[in-house]
């Protein structure tokens, strides 16, 4: 059993604050906006986190996860001696996988609501069309892998 004691939040601010700096911002993996695209939270908020200014909740935090590479949820989790690891392949399930298609398909239909997608919405798609096809991929296998 890990013993770590009481972590204090300075510790966890920084660490948070540390992790972000190695996937969001100019010429990372994410945009603040692609980042709020993804979680669904607002974009000032998570600059607010890179910044140090704010730290998020459990529900922020599980949110950004859902979103973020393993790593970066990693590097947060070892302040209490835990890590995560990806569900695996293939567990995906119907009504996940009908929520996730049925919330692109809104949110695309948003994108294309003044008849163009602009830069920013343009931006963010990448992101949004992988997560989908991924989930629809796993979603497939666990269909295959039963029928056989």
């Amino acid at each position: 059993m890990f013993k770590c004691g009481l972590i204090e939040q300075e510790t966890v601010a920084k660490r948070f604050q540390d992790a972000l700096a190695l996937f969001v911002g100019r010429k990372r993996r994410f945009s603040n906006e692609t980042l709020g695209e993804g979680s669904g939270i607002k974009p000032r908020t998570i600059k607010a986190y890179c910044e140090g200014a704010n730290t998020p909740g459990l529900h922020s935090f599980l949110s950004l996860a859902a979103v973020m590479p393993v790593a970066w949820t990693n590097s947060i989790l070892s302040l209490a001696g835990l890590r995560a690891e990806p569900i695996g392949e293939g567990e995906g399930d119907a009504p996940t996988v009908m929520c996730s298609v049925t919330k692109f398909a809104a949110r695309l239909a948003e994108m294309l609501a003044d008849g163009r997608i602009d830069h920013m919405e343009r931006a963010a798609l990448p992101a949004m069309l992988r997560s989908l096809a991924e989930q629809l991929l796993a979603w497939a296998k666990q269909l295959e892998d039963e029928g056989t």
